[in-house]
């Protein structure tokens, strides 16, 4: 398959994901009318930790089909966190230091979510993840599409041979 098609489908595949997370922002508005705090947080950390898996899938699809490497091992999510803001050989870095900061605090946020018991959260805690969602969600749909750009003139280069 020409690379011009893979990255084709790579962002096909990273829209629909994309598209995903302004259901989850939904969700989130509605979750947060709920008076009931504890409520509040288990629901909400249900979606931050599907935020989250979203993430992971459009990294580990670019690991996948660009880097043609995806990390392994038991810290193999923050690897892959790590190798989406690093420029490589074959592409420029997909996050920038601000993105891969704020999404590793989602990291950490999935981790405790999904090794404690719900009654455990704690609002004043998770609310600045909460209220902070949806500028991550649109900081890295820019990146991301910045990236696509960056990668489609790569591409277009390549094949005029240059």
């Amino acid at each position: 398959m020409k690379l011009k098609a893979i990255l084709k489908n790579l962002q096909i595949k990273v829209e629909d994901e994309l598209a995903r997370f302004e259901h989850l922002l939904s969700e989130l508005q509605e979750a947060l009318k709920d008076d009931y705090v504890r409520f509040r947080a288990r629901i909400c950390a249900g979606i931050l930790d599907d935020f989250y898996m979203g993430v992971e899938k459009i990294f580990k699809e670019i690991a996948d089909k660009i880097d043609l490497q995806i990390p392994q091992g038991k810290d193999w999510h923050k690897k892959l966190l790590l190798q989406m803001k690093i420029e490589t050989e074959t592409r420029p870095a997909v996050i920038d230091e601000v993105i891969y900061i704020k999404i590793e605090e989602y990291l950490r946020f999935r981790h405790m979510n999904r090794n404690v018991y719900g009654f455990y959260f704690d609002w004043d805690k998770m609310s600045y993840l909460v209220y902070g969602l949806e500028d991550v969600v649109y900081g890295l749909k820019k990146a991301l599409n910045i990236w696509f750009n960056q990668m489609f003139l790569i591409v277009d280069e390549l094949e005029r041979g240059y």
